[in-house]
């Protein structure tokens, strides 16, 4: 798998892995009593900084914080929080077992659909481009019929209806983003019509269950308004189980969960042009700007947390619960508790400064690219592994094609494995051609603009 991450000047980093499916190189729990750990220092850490970056945490009103690296847990506290706030109180639900708070998740619970909904399309239950109407009825907004009408699940899946929050017309669907939850509620109604099962079935039988997350849940919540009267409740081991998924390529163990690969790349990456930095009800790290949750959509230039890596990927939600997966570095975090803002700083902000103080070392390394030839050699590092972190900088280029050999570069007769990634996608699958002489080599053909110039600065494997 090659992960693209963009920035405003084109540098690109791609982290490199030979194998073919994700899910193969990941550890996946059993029951939550016997989920494996490992040392800091032994996957990399630095233990003492890694420590800061928990008690950080922990100062910033989490109840809970999960890190994981390759499925394996690398750090895990709990807080109690006595002092919490009211709207903290209402969100907790209780406790699991091991005495771990089971928390209403807010707007995390945003993703959690959009992958129920992936799911509903792939067994046939509708499509993306299916009328909301078709499903709920007509007279589910203030608009009129026919402006309803043109509402598609593909438009509350990536927050634009162009409705207002109390749902009046306000653009044509596809016109405008804006973060509407109250539009976004009517998506688990959809797959529930599509279906003819309650929400609470959906979310066992195709999620819940085939994961193991005993201690998750849809809870109705206290409250007088209709913006979205229900919550999903899971902890933090429950909600990295997602995660793992995910991070298995829609695979948990040998089991095929999320069954589309084209839904889960496309709902992994900028699903319009009008706020980069959303998928498919997903926050995505490393785009040139973003809008906000509020009813402003404030424009913010650069990445949602300039301190993260570019390719961080995020559930969001109120009060500042949180699913990172950062690909780079193989790693998942969970965190629960209440907003953790303090002093004018995000918790986002604070959390990942601290975080990357402690992460693993990077290895120099030596590379070379043959510009006749279009052939990057890269030396081996671990054989068992074959992982790399390249640098490159793209001048002008919008696509680059990869190609496997050099007897295949023709582009009438192009090599089935190849693979062409864009900047929009940020995604790519492509296996090492071969190993000479202890060394990775993949074959690269420009198709547009001016040559890139590849710039190898380190080699590090993980797990």
């Amino acid at each position: 798998m090659i992960k693209i991450l963009t920035t405003t000047a084109f540098l690109i980093s791609l982290f490199v892995c030979t194998f073919s499916n994700a899910a193969n190189d990941l550890y996946f729990p059993m029951e939550d009593t016997d989920w494996e750990v490992i040392s800091p220092s032994e996957a990399g850490w630095d233990p003492a900084l890694l420590a800061e970056a928990v008690k950080l945490a922990g100062d910033r009103k989490s109840s809970g914080l999960l890190i994981l690296q390759n499925g394996k847990i690398i750090a895990e506290q709990y807080w109690e929080r006595p002092d919490a706030s009211l709207r903290y109180r209402n969100s907790l639900q209780k406790f699991d077992l091991q005495n771990r708070p089971i928390e209403d998740v807010a707007s995390v619970q945003k993703s959690i659909t959009a992958i129920l909904v992936g799911i509903a399309q792939t067994r046939g239950f509708l499509t993306l481009e299916d009328s909301v109407s078709s499903y709920v009825g007509s007279g589910w907004s203030n608009a009129s019929l026919t402006q309803e009408s043109a509402i598609t699940i593909r438009h509350l899946l990536t927050m634009t209806s162009g409705l207002t929050s109390d749902l009046f017309f306000e653009d044509k669907p596809g016109e405008k983003w804006f973060y509407n939850t109250p539009a976004y509620h009517l998506l688990m109604p959809v797959v529930s019509a599509a279906t003819g099962k309650t929400r609470d079935e959906i979310t066992h039988e195709w999620l819940t269950k085939p994961l193991g997350m005993t201690n998750s849940f849809w809870v109705l919540r206290n409250s007088d308004s209709s913006e979205n009267v229900f919550g999903f409740a899971t902890t933090n081991r429950d909600l990295a189980r997602v995660g793992l998924m995910i991070q298995g390529g829609g695979q948990w163990k040998d089991e095929v969960i999320f069954e589309d690969p084209n839904f889960l790349q496309e709902m992994l990456s900028p699903s319009q042009n009008l706020n980069p930095s959303y998928g498919y009800l997903w926050w995505l790290n490393g785009q040139t700007f973003s809008l906000g949750f509020s009813s402003d959509a404030v424009r913010s230039s650069g990445p949602i947390i300039s301190e993260a890596p570019p390719d961080l990927i995020a559930m969001q939600g109120a009060q500042d619960r949180k699913l990172y997966l950062v690909p780079s570095l193989n790693l998942l975090i969970t965190r629960l508790g209440e907003t953790g803002s303090a002093d004018g700083v995000t918790f986002n902000t604070a959390f990942w400064k601290a975080l990357l103080k402690a992460k693993p070392k990077i290895k120099n390394t030596n590379a070379s690219f043959d510009s006749g030839s279009g052939v990057l050699t890269i030396p081996a590092v671990n054989v068992d592994k074959q992982s790399f972190y390249v640098e490159m900088t793209l001048n002008n280029s919008k696509t680059l094609d990869f190609v496997l050999s050099a007897s295949f570069i023709q582009q009438k007769n192009p090599d089935p494995r190849a693979a062409t990634f864009s900047l929009r996608n940020r995604m790519l699958s492509i296996p090492i051609v071969d190993t000479v002489s202890n060394a990775y080599r993949v074959n690269l053909l420009l198709i547009k603009d001016t040559p890139p110039t590849f710039r190898v600065i380190a080699t590090y494997v993980l797990g």
